[in-house]
């Protein structure tokens, strides 16, 4: 019986085993297989408490994150998870990917759900809950955060502004992770990234997911160097051109 409920609080293990997510192009659901880079970022969370992760595009960072996210909520007594984006309908789909994790868990391990709407989902017998917010002036305000989720902080007005409020929202041993592919020299996640502070720093290029034909039928099809480097191998823009970190 040990053994088993170690198992069951073991994230990778109960997403693989448990879980389901949607595949691209039609294909259905899937079983949640972790890649390489997804495993990775599992352990540097399970380690850290405050991550930055740049990435290129399509690696399945969000699907891992929210996964995590999704586990440790309804595994742990009284947590406030929050998934924070750019706009409506990032975060709602990042919530509707919580929401497939749920409904293809077995019912003997599914938890109770108690609100069950478009911006949040709780879990009343552990008195926990998944929100999602987006980042409005006074995002994290009046929350006390024990785990969250930023994605594509470039993209945010007033980065800075907000990031103070949410970094008070979230207790020194809660977790702050964000992740985003690069965007401008000297916007608010460049500067994060560039400077000493309390984020463990972590970079997936394109080589984390792909082969190098296929990231070359990528490259062709976008027929634009700087968008390519940009997106896909890490390189934050400046002046009209992309520049290495």
């Amino acid at each position: 019986m040990t053994n088993n409920i170690e198992k069951l609080a073991d994230p990778r293990f109960y997403l693989e085993n448990f879980c389901k997510i949607k595949g691209k192009e039609g294909k259905g659901l899937l079983s949640f297989i972790l890649k390489p880079a997804q495993l990775d970022i599992f352990n540097t969370i399970q380690k850290y408490n405050r991550i930055i992760i740049m990435k290129a595009r399509q690696i399945g960072f969000s699907t891992a994150v929210t996964g995590f996210l999704y586990h440790t909520t309804i595994i742990t007594q009284g947590v406030t998870s929050a998934i924070v984006g750019y706009n409506n309908d990032l975060t709602a789909e990042l919530l509707d990917k919580i929401k497939t994790f749920y409904g293809t868990t077995p019912d003997a391990l599914k938890p109770t759900i108690h609100y069950n709407s478009k911006y949040e989902i709780s879990f009343p017998k552990v008195d926990s809950k998944i929100l999602v917010l987006p980042s409005t002036e006074n995002v994290g305000r009046g929350y006390t955060i024990h785990n969250a989720l930023l994605t594509e902080l470039p993209f945010w007005d007033k980065a800075e502004e907000k990031m103070v409020t949410l970094e008070a929202s979230v207790p020194v041993n809660g977790k702050i992770i964000i992740e985003s592919s690069p965007g401008a020299v000297g916007d608010y996640f460049h500067r994060m990234w560039v400077s000493e502070n309390d984020y463990i720093k972590k970079e997936y290029g394109w080589w984390w997911n792909y082969t190098e034909e296929e990231i070359e039928i990528i490259r062709r099809r976008m027929n634009n160097p700087r968008k390519f480097n940009n997106n896909y191998a890490l390189e934050f823009l400046i002046s009209g051109r992309s520049v290495f970190t």
